[in-house]
Formats: structure tokens, C-alpha cells, sequence
């Protein structure tokens, strides 16, 4: 009888424990950021360093508060540098590298970008995440 009980207390504290820690880790994962306030420092950081982290969540800022609708495409490389240079972009868009990996390829195996449409008068219409390549 005193071996059951011993058990069941046993098997209680592990079982509190897993609680505990399975907890912890949920608060953790839910205080992750999916959006970071912009800062023009941080951004051109991100891109010579290779720390795409930023790149997204400041992305997800600008998205989601609209503040560049109408912006001239000058405003914009002012604020963000230098858009991406492709053959194939066309004229009136504008590409922002946002997130890049490689995983064990020499080659990219995911891109996405934060991508600029510009009406007539070269003025932001409008700008979306997407992701262009996604082989992971």
C-alpha cells in the first residue's frame, strides 16, 4: 500500500512539472513580437547583417499601419534604401528583401519580400509580404 501511494505522488510531481514548464513555454511563445515598431537604423542593419527577424516584423508594422500609401518612390528609398535590382521587376514596383534562407543549399531555398506598387505618378498604391520562392 505504501508503494501505490509513493508512486502516485511521484507520478503527481512529474506531472505538476511538466504543467509548470509547458506553461512557461506557452507564455514565452505568446510574448513573441510578430511586428516591430520601424526603425530606418535597424532596417539597413538587418539587411548587411543578415538578420532577417527584423526585416519581417518591421514589415508587418508598415502593413499593418498603411503609412506609406502615397509616399513618392523617392520618400520610399529615402526611408528604406534601395530596392532590390531584377531584370524581370517591372517599372511602376519595387522589391524589398524581408527574409532569406538558404538552409543547406547554396542556392535560396525560401525569399520574401516586401513588395511596393506605384501608380501613374510614381506613388505608392499599395504593399504586400510575399514570399516568392519557398522550397523548405
Amino acid at each position: 500500500m505504501y508503494e501505490i501511494i509513493r508512486n502516485l505522488s511521484t507520478n503527481r510531481g512529474k506531472f505538476l512539472g511538466f504543467v509548470i514548464a509547458a506553461s512557461i513555454l506557452l507564455i514565452i511563445i505568446g510574448c513573441n513580437e510578430k511586428k516591430l515598431a520601424f526603425d530606418q537604423d535597424t532596417w539597413v542593419e538587418a539587411k548587411d547583417n543578415g538578420s532577417w527577424r527584423p526585416r519581417q516584423k518591421m514589415a508587418q508594422y508598415l502593413i499593418e499601419q498603411q503609412t506609406l500609401i502615397g509616399k513618392d518612390r523617392n520618400e520610399v528609398i529615402q526611408l528604406l534604401g534601395k530596392p532590390e535590382a531584377y531584370e524581370n521587376v517591372p517599372s511602376n514596383e519595387m522589391y524589398y528583401t524581408i527574409d532569406l534562407y538558404y538552409g543547406l543549399d547554396i542556392d535560396p531555398a525560401r525569399i520574401e519580400y516586401l513588395i511596393f506598387s506605384l501608380d501613374s505618378n510614381n506613388r505608392v498604391s499599395k504593399y504586400v509580404r510575399k514570399t516568392t520562392l519557398d522550397k523548405t
